[in-house]
């Protein structure tokens, strides 16, 4: 596990307001968003054991590479969101 790893499971979770959006726009109902909760459920369950590893192997050397991994992860969102709300204008 690495910072990668980390970033890429926080971008997988993030997905779940585009997911929420997609299953809205179609009808769905309580069942299928109670799925959709299940499967997050365990997807940030994963986020959370990459992040504990990473913190038990001392991958974060500091304070400051710590925070600078999240305002660099802060960054992508950002432009990912400005990317999404461009597409839906």
């Amino acid at each position: 596990m690495d910072r990668f790893d980390l970033e890429q499971q926080i971008l997988d979770c993030w997905r779940i307001t585009d997911d929420i959006a997609m299953m809205e726009s179609q009808g769905a109902n309580t069942a299928d968003m109670t799925s959709l909760a299940c499967v997050y459920e365990y997807k940030f369950k994963r986020l959370w054991e990459i992040f504990e590893g990473m913190v038990n192997q001392r991958q974060f050397k500091s304070a400051e590479e710590f925070f600078e991994s999240g305002r660099e992860l802060a960054r992508k969102l950002d432009e990912k969101s400005k990317k999404h709300d461009g597409t839906n204008s």
